[in-house]
């Protein structure tokens, strides 16, 4: 290690919990924590998935997944709903409620990722953004190969 006493996982996990409780804050009069917003954010993008496609999606475990889409369908924000063509399937869909926290939840989340990418010189983010993507890529291949 050259110059830190962290390495690469405390430092990931210490930027993941700060980005979520900074995010929760902020969100708190929207009512949604980063969890949430990472639920609604997906299915913003892709309405329609499964529990078990969101799970691998947003790489939560499906256990704490169930327990933010039940807080989310309470709220009327997510409704699941029956596969047309597999009535054993549950399809997760965001509700016309969200809609208006949409907005004002992504530009939340841009401002933090924004202020956090601040701390770094703007020609590395690029840089910055293609490592974590390179470790990702190579740590879900491992989960896969062990799967």
């Amino acid at each position: 290690m050259t110059g830190t006493s962290d390495g690469l996982l405390r430092l990931v996990n210490d930027v993941h919990f700060a980005f979520a409780r900074l995010f929760t804050h902020r969100a708190a009069d929207y009512g949604l924590t980063r969890a949430h917003w990472r639920v609604m954010a997906r299915l913003y993008r892709h309405n329609g998935l499964t529990q078990t496609e969101l799970s691998t999606a947003i790489a939560m475990a499906r256990s704490p997944l169930g327990k933010v889409i039940d807080r989310l369908e309470e709220s009327g924000l997510v409704e699941r709903r029956l596969d047309p063509d597999d009535r054993r399937v549950k399809r997760l869909h965001l509700t016309p409620k969200a809609d208006p926290l949409v907005a004002p939840a992504r530009e939340l989340s841009d401002g933090i990722e924004a202020k956090a990418l601040s701390a770094i010189p703007k020609h590395r983010h690029d840089e910055l953004l293609t490592d974590l993507n390179a470790i990702r890529t190579v740590l879900i291949q491992e989960l896969e190969q062990e799967s």
